[in-house]
């Protein structure tokens, strides 16, 4: 998020240059602003039978995504996936392996994908309208529309 106005007094702001970086300036209280973005958790969660969870949200477009949300403050990476594995389809979390990160240019989010092993019975939110476990295959095909999801699945 690029800070166009100063967030304590709403002056519209400046861009100076400070090192290797443009900071937004507020030239009424001299205050520097650093751009940041939102911290997200991506999971290719995978059950015993090696199929990966596809959702398709009960919400915005009508088309597979995988288990995704914000990191909450104070909250870990691993702690994140743990919450909205649970959240969103009502699994256990088992074993959690870092894939990478991915800026998604459109929102100025940072992706953070994992694999993540999931156990138990499935029990949807009211933010998931369904579910399917599908090979990987399978996957990439339900999630064309999804890039950054593709990416992740592919890492495994």
């Amino acid at each position: 998020m690029k800070f166009n106005y100063c967030p304590e007094d709403g002056t519209k702001t400046s861009f100076v240059k400070l090192g290797d970086d443009i900071l937004s300036h507020c030239p009424m209280c001299n205050r520097n602003y650093q751009d940041f973005f939102y911290t997200c958790v991506i999971i290719v969660a995978r059950n015993s039978s090696g199929k990966i969870a596809c959702i398709k949200q009960s919400y915005g477009r009508d088309r597979y995504v995988l288990v995704a949300g914000f990191v909450k403050p104070n909250e870990t990476l691993t702690d994140a996936c743990k919450r909205e594995i649970l959240e969103e389809i009502g699994l256990a979390s088992l074993n959690i392996k870092y894939l990478g990160s991915m800026p998604m240019e459109k929102t100025e989010n940072l992706m953070v994908g994992f694999l993540v092993d999931v156990d138990g019975f499935i029990n949807l939110s009211s933010e998931v309208k369904e579910i399917v476990f599908v090979s990987k295959e399978e996957a990439l095909d339900l999630l064309k529309d999804a890039n950054i999801a593709s990416k992740f699945v592919r890492m495994i």
